[in-house]
């Protein structure tokens, strides 16, 4: 039952837990063992460790993830202790990688980037393919 994000390998990664209530002091996010960031009263919101260049937080309960790699994969919980009781939410986030066996589009884009071919609805954005290569 979690929240699942789906991303493409270097795009950004928003995950969001749902229906965290307003009245919440301290949180923290956890990937596995790893502390990723902490929201606190005092010290506001910190990313920890090798997420520190590339977590922003987004509003209250919302995190992004620069760039996200395939090591980024995983179950984010977010632990909140309101007044009464000490609570949890988990989103799952999954940063895919296609075959490289496939032709890989480069996109009209901003940057001109190889984008990796993944159907719109996955990566966000409409896939524009200036030409083709095929890779070995």
């Amino acid at each position: 039952s979690f929240d699942k994000v789906h991303v493409c390998e270097y795009e950004d990664a928003l995950i969001k837990w749902p229906d965290i209530p307003t009245n919440v002091r301290d949180k923290t996010v956890y990937r596995g063992d790893n502390l990723v960031v902490a929201w606190s009263k005092e010290r506001g919101f910190t990313a920890v460790g090798s997420y520190k260049e590339r977590v922003v937080q987004q509003g209250e309960n919302a995190i992004t993830i620069i760039k996200a790699n395939r090591s980024d994969s995983g179950t984010y919980k977010l632990t909140y202790n309101t007044p009464a009781t000490e609570n949890s939410s988990s989103v799952n986030l999954e940063v895919m990688v296609p075959p490289t066996n496939q032709c890989i589009p480069i996109i009209t884009h901003e940057s001109n980037a190889l984008r990796p071919e993944l159907p719109p609805d996955v990566c966000g954005i409409p896939m524009v393919t200036s030409k083709w290569e095929n890779l070995p």
